[in-house]
């Protein structure tokens, strides 16, 4: 499901016949991606806030191993950006 709200309208518009229904199928996608983006962005935090020194040690261990173009790639599925 695309994030960007012009394009997931349009696809769900043109699934369906009339807009009521398009439009609850619209509701229903996005909600879900929003709910989402909520329980990634506190586990996130979680991990970003975290005091303990060997958590934090681990923490920033790991995230400095991941490829940046895999980081770059991961933001594009969860925000919907458009393939170039």
């Amino acid at each position: 499901m695309n994030m960007w709200p012009p394009q997931a309208l349009a696809g769900s518009l043109a699934r369906f016949e009339a807009p009521q229904p398009a439009f609850a199928d619209y509701e229903r996608k996005r909600l879900g991606l929003a709910n989402r983006m909520v329980r990634l962005s506190r586990q996130a935090s979680r991990s970003v806030l975290a005091e303990n020194p060997f958590t934090s040690a681990l923490r920033n261990a790991l995230v400095s191993m991941v490829p940046k173009g895999m980081i770059l790639t991961v933001l594009d599925m969860n925000f919907g950006r458009p393939a170039a």
